[in-house]
């Protein structure tokens, strides 16, 4: 999970901005696919 980890630190750092939205919106599609595809 070093991933999530890194995203929620860079969340973390930068709440409000858009790059932590869109990151964020990323990796949670990316874990959607992840359950979805065997």
């Amino acid at each position: 999970m070093t991933l999530l980890s890194n995203l929620r630190s860079f969340i973390a750092q930068h709440p409000k901005s858009p790059q932590g939205i869109s990151a964020l919106f990323a990796l949670t599609a990316t874990l959607i696919v992840l359950h979805i595809v065997p």
